[in-house]
């Protein structure tokens, strides 16, 4: 499981974030959504890799008309967001994108996810193939392919920080009918960032639309 690569620090971290703050990420990908959407409709939106329930937690102060469901491959992240946010429980489940298709939905969203597949293929296939009108991906992208396994200090075993093409990345997304826009990340400003001893990054955001 996915928290094997990660250390008690994490864990931790995640659940101090889900009781305390509201991040920038998430803050963007709602103002993204709401210029999608019309108010008087209510729309289905997977969040894939729910973790601890962050993007609910703006969801639900937003005040929007959606009907969510949360998927994560890590049972204990499902288990402590039902803690801090009773009102999940019905709205989650364990799911790996990577091998099955999530359920059909108006909107996806997808937050630090696609870097820690083995390949962006199939798991990003199977968000866009369920997905009717507005998919929203955070990744790391870059003019080249790069793929790495950091160990973290304290995990039982390592984990992928990958950083794949923009062309084929929005290469996919234009299979499955979407057109797309790339922006920069609100959290860090799209600028490289130190992720891991040796390893740099830069997350964008690549909004997918049908209309």
């Amino acid at each position: 499981m996915f928290q094997k690569t990660q250390n008690i620090g994490y864990l931790n971290l995640c659940i101090q974030r889900s009781k305390e703050i509201y991040l920038d990420w998430v803050e963007q990908f709602l103002d993204i959504i709401e210029g999608h959407i019309e108010r008087d409709k209510t729309y289905s939106l997977n969040d894939v890799g729910c973790n601890l329930g962050q993007f609910w937690k703006g969801l639900k102060r937003r005040n929007l008309g959606i009907d969510y469901q949360g998927y994560d491959i890590e049972q204990i992240y499902l288990d402590k967001a039902q803690e801090v946010f009773p009102e999940l429980k019905g709205k989650t489940a364990l799911h790996d994108v990577t091998q099955t298709k999530p359920r059909e939905s108006d909107i996806s969203v997808m937050s630090a996810i696609v870097e820690h597949f083995a390949d962006f293929s199939p798991g990003l296939d199977h968000v866009l193939a369920q997905s009717k009108k507005l998919v929203i991906v955070r990744t790391f992208l870059g003019d080249a392919e790069i793929k790495i396994k950091f160990l973290q200090k304290g995990a039982e075993i390592p984990y992928p920080i990958n950083q794949y093409k923009f062309l084929d990345v929005l290469e996919l997304f234009d299979q499955y009918g979407f057109k797309t826009k790339v922006l920069r990340d609100r959290a860090t400003d799209s600028m490289p960032k130190l992720v891991e001893r040796g390893i740099l990054r830069t997350q964008y955001v690549v909004v997918g639309y049908r209309y």
